[in-house]
């Protein structure tokens, strides 16, 4: 009947809507994509080895290591990660990554799909050549926030 700032801030309720937000995701990839295109997306969180902010060469690097592996699997690469561009451009307007633009003298300014939008501005743009971040509360349903140890 009531909730408190510790209900929120619980790890169990922090699961739920990071795992009720990527299921949001998975309906939106779904509906125009295959599980296996959904799979793919998923790859590119585990290629990013627990990061949440990343530069764009960072992103480039993780970017053809994806492809990379979706070639390993003969099956087609979706059309919405066809190019790094295309791909970041979809994490975008699906507001799973913001972009951060750094300013003199003043607190960076983040970006996200949502905000931008407008009536003169429905589709825009994400920036090149700048900082990206995961969405926070998707974090813990791409098991993103602590750095993953590798094993060689």
């Amino acid at each position: 009947s009531k909730h408190t700032l510790e209900d929120f801030e619980s790890p169990d309720f922090k699961r739920k809507l990071s795992d009720h937000l990527m299921g949001e995701i998975k309906d939106q990839i779904s509906f125009y994509y295959n599980n296996q295109d959904y799979d793919f997306f998923l790859k590119f969180f585990e290629l990013l080895n627990g990061v949440t902010r990343f530069t764009y060469k960072e992103y480039l690097e993780i970017h053809e290591k994806l492809i990379k592996h979706i070639n390993s699997t003969d099956k087609p690469i979706p059309n919405f990660m066809e190019t790094a561009n295309q791909f970041l451009q979809f994490l975008y307007e699906i507001n799973v990554i913001c972009y951060v633009e750094e300013m003199d003298g003043h607190s960076p300014m983040i970006r996200w799909s949502f905000r931008e939008k407008n009536h003169s501005n429905l589709s825009p743009k994400v920036k090149e050549s700048v900082r990206y971040e995961i969405f926070y509360g998707l974090t813990r349903a791409v098991n993103s926030g602590k750095k993953i140890r590798r094993e060689l």
